[in-house]
């Protein structure tokens, strides 16, 4: 018996030498580098939004005037209209002319790029709530940017097939 619980405690005291993996503390998989970030269809040029946000969904739509990028996000931690000033100080900060300006929604323009609008639309949730609503951008459609093998992956790019919308 004595032999048996000696045994024991000599393999638990030693189990680390024996093949084990030294415990880190992270147990979370490196994660992709985040959709507007990896340069494959970035927003233009000098657009750089400050505020913390994740994308959802970016994806070309046909409509009556054309093929169109449509880019929805969901902003956290801000109220509408800080949200809204944040947004179009993006734009604005980069050289965009701002052809109108409403509580929820905006078109501005810049001669390289064109027109682009969005519409905001706040979550009924607390302010505590991490995620405090949505914002949809209206963008001209452009063709992927890099050649990186992560500009073909949806869970990076945000560009869901339309089997996976």
């Amino acid at each position: 018996m004595i032999v048996a619980l000696l045994a024991a405690v000599l393999i638990v005291a030693f189990s680390n030498s024996f093949g084990r993996a030294e415990p880190t503390g992270n147990y979370r998989p490196p994660l992709p580098a985040a959709a507007l970030d990896t340069g494959c269809y970035p927003l233009p040029d000098g657009v750089d939004f400050d505020f913390s946000f994740q994308v959802r969904r970016d994806g070309d739509r046909e409509r009556e005037d054309g093929i169109r990028r449509e880019l929805r996000i969901q902003w956290n931690l801000v109220d509408l209209e800080q949200a809204s000033k944040d947004v179009l100080a993006a734009f604005t900060d980069a050289g965009f002319t701002v052809i109108s300006d409403e509580e929820r929604s905006a078109t501005v323009t810049r001669a390289d790029v064109g027109e682009v609008s969005w519409r905001l639309t706040p979550l009924d949730v607390s302010p505590e709530t991490v995620v405090q609503g949505w914002v949809v951008f209206d963008l001209p459609a452009i063709a992927r940017q890099s050649d990186a093998e992560e500009c073909g992956w949806p869970s990076v790019t945000k560009r869901f097939g339309k089997d996976l919308v």
